[in-house]
């Protein structure tokens, strides 16, 4: 009778016992890389951070220096408009450089920004209000994440 040949391939000791040990070399080196690619990317976009930190230096000096009433009409009535859109610019380069995302950072930005604006036009925010507003916001971006992971996959 004829024993049939074992399609595995023998390996050499020497491999075996390096086989054993580099899924652990590499499990560190994959994290020093993860965490080096990260500071990488954080650093990438420190211009951004920046940018935040000058509109909020602008916003600070606005604060200070302007009556609110001077400020109140500008545009629109009663809708401290110049002050708001300073504020969402702000806002959105901070969150982008937080998130590292800019879809995000305009997402939150414009959360925050249409809060604020409800609050100054005495909008009382009820469970139902505040409930559409943080589903619609919610609804927003998983359909951007959904577009962005179909436009990957092309």
């Amino acid at each position: 009778m004829i024993k049939g040949k074992s399609r595995l391939k023998q390996q050499p000791v020497e491999l075996t016992n390096k086989i054993a040990v580099e899924p652990f070399k590499d499990f560190t080196q994959a994290k020093k890389k993860e965490t080096s690619g990260r500071l990488v990317k954080y650093l990438q976009h420190l211009p951004t951070l920046i940018l935040g930190i000058f509109f909020y230096i602008i916003l600070f000096f606005i604060f200070n220096n302007f009556d609110p009433d001077l400020l109140k009409n500008i545009i629109l009535p009663n809708s401290y408009l110049a002050v708001l859109l300073i504020f969402f610019i702000a806002n959105f380069f901070l969150f982008s450089f937080i998130f590292l995302n800019s879809i995000r950072g305009f997402i939150y930005s414009l959360f925050i920004l249409l809060i604020i604006f409800f609050k100054i036009q005495n909008v009382v925010f009820d469970g139902i209000l505040l409930s559409i507003l943080i589903l619609s916001i919610l609804l927003f971006e998983s359909l951007m994440k959904i577009g962005s992971v179909l436009a990957i996959k092309k």
